[in-house]
């Protein structure tokens, strides 16, 4: 059941040619208009959150070692832990067992290895 809106039979039906649609440029020129005027208030809402982080950095007299939004930010943002390679390919290739096979590995398999084959030998 098709449900009829006002732009379904003109945007996008027929070639979909969504320029066939007189009222598309009104559309997004309303669109951007909106967009910025919420990239104006989201500037001005930082600025405000500013000012008053401000107001109370130095209300309290706080330094730079008293605020650890750095280092939770580094831990929040800190690199992925290293795996350990579990496979090694036939020219080096090192693969954690982890996510997609790799290519090498499926090669070899359809050239009749087995994944063992390619098992690291830990110590």
């Amino acid at each position: 059941m098709k449900i009829a809106t006002k732009n379904s039979s003109s945007a996008f039906a027929g070639s979909g040619r969504i320029n066939e649609d007189p009222d598309f440029g009104l559309e997004l020129s309303s669109l951007e208009i909106r967009h910025q005027q919420l990239s104006e208030e989201y500037q001005q809402l930082r600025r405000i959150a500013a000012e008053r982080a401000q107001n109370i950095i130095d209300r309290f007299e706080l330094t730079a070692e008293d605020v650890t939004l750095h280092e939770r930010r580094s831990a929040f943002h800190s690199a992925p832990n290293k795996v350990t390679p579990k496979y090694r390919g036939p020219n080096g290739e090192l693969w954690s067992g982890r996510g997609k096979l790799p290519v090498w590995l499926q090669n070899a398999i359809k050239n009749g290895a087995a994944r063992e084959d390619f098992l690291i030998e830990r110590g």
